[in-house]
């Protein structure tokens, strides 16, 4: 007889009954191997869940105590300020000085932990920071030295590598103790803030000349002055009394002190420029001496200029453009394309109110400083900024840190 209490649902108690034939039994025992089959598949993948999840765990561990070497720039630069913070004393007092604390300093005042806790591979790296008084505001730039692994690196250095120097070509030129791009398809692109920027040179102190890839703000004149010469509102051609050095002037002074998304560039990237010889002398259409002596017999310091007639022209390989009125000079130049007229900075030797100027077509002319042209502004990074990635084409630009 079948015990009452038997659970008729259970397979196993069932196959037991001796009331099922020999088919029934074997279609039970059937069912009964699947659900097991079943219940050992679902224990098995609760099992590697836990693993995989565990094991996950454990490699987060090990990521979040092991830093990338930017990240440990970036702490170096965040302990050096508080260490300054709290011995401000010791901060650059003169635009351009600088001061300078060491990676061993910033752990022995415990402004730092010891390098091994940011991850392995830093245990026997070395470095400092750097701090420069620039225009005001104080830079700090880690230096970061890990042998082969890493070490850190400015951008003129990335620049001016041996394999990126060419004799023909578009490319890099050494000449007149620069490197000069010229040609029409160079890759020296730098981006700021978003915005691209076109290396024209990396001087030899290493500060790294950038011009606007295209014009900014609206058509301007260069003067507008009244001419007690041509009797007339025809401006002068004397940078330094010119309204191109106000309105340049105002554009640096709104950079410096707004965050307005509309700027050209930031505050924090205005700390990367570096004061330069914003060379205005003049020179005659037909001089073909294109070193910058003629441009630089005039000098002032400024971070925020325009181009000289004698950079425009080296940046063109045309053998026939070696003077400002050459038309080849349009040819071969990666400055010749552009979708408005600009300025140059320099004036016609034989006048006091013509200025130099590029037209759309890339062919440089001169006309009243009266008239109405766009703006390109030209700055030099300071020699000390850092080089963070990017291969200088269209597509990945230079990108600082």
């Amino acid at each position: 007889m079948i015990d009452p209490k038997r659970n008729k649902n259970n397979l196993a108690d069932r196959i037991n009954d001796d009331d099922l034939n020999d088919e029934e039994v074997k279609k039970l025992s059937e069912s009964l191997n699947l659900r097991n089959k079943i219940r050992n598949i679902i224990v098995l993948i609760i099992v590697l869940t836990i693993l995989i999840l565990i094991i996950v765990w454990l490699i987060s561990l090990k990521a979040s105590k092991s830093r990338s070497y930017s990240d440990l720039e970036n702490i170096m630069s965040e302990a050096a300020e508080k260490y300054y913070g709290d011995n401000k004393e010791l901060l650059p007092k003169k635009n351009k000085d600088i001061s300078e604390v060491s990676i061993s300093k910033l752990i022995n005042n415990k402004y730092l932990k010891e390098l091994d806790k940011y991850g392995d591979n830093m245990a026997l790296c070395s470095g400092k920071v750097v701090i420069e008084n620039n225009d005001g505001q104080y830079v700090y730039i880690p230096y970061l030295d890990c042998g082969e692994k890493y070490k850190t690196k400015e951008l003129y250095r990335e620049i001016i590598k041996d394999d990126h120097i060419v004799t023909s070509g578009a490319g890099l030129y050494y000449m007149n103790n620069e490197y000069v791009f010229r040609g029409d398809n160079v890759d020296n692109y730098v981006s700021l803030d978003d915005k691209l920027w076109r290396i024209v040179k990396v001087t030899q102190n290493g500060e790294v000349e950038l011009i606007y890839n295209t014009s900014y703000d609206t058509a301007t004149y260069w003067d507008n002055r009244y001419n007690s010469t041509t009797k007339s509102t025809d401006g002068y051609n004397d940078y330094s009394i010119s309204r191109m050095k106000e309105q340049l002037n105002e554009f640096y002074d709104t950079f410096k002190e707004s965050d307005d998304e509309d700027n050209l560039l930031s505050k924090d990237t205005m700390k990367h420029l570096t004061s330069y010889n914003l060379c205005y002398g003049k020179r005659s259409a037909e001089q073909n001496v294109n070193n910058n002596s003629l441009e630089c017999s005039k000098t002032e310091s400024t971070r925020l200029g325009l181009l000289t007639v004698s950079d425009y022209i080296n940046a063109s390989l045309d053998a026939g453009c070696s003077k400002a009125s050459d038309l080849s000079c349009q040819n071969y130049n990666y400055l010749a394309s552009t979708k408005d007229a600009w300025w140059l900075l320099t004036g016609k030797a034989e006048n006091d109110y013509q200025v130099y100027y590029v037209t759309r077509g890339g062919v440089i002319k001169y006309s009243l400083a009266s008239d109405y042209y766009s703006i390109r502004p030209v700055i030099q990074l300071n020699n000390k900024t850092m080089f963070k990635s990017g291969k200088g084409t269209k597509n990945k630009p230079y990108k600082i840190k």
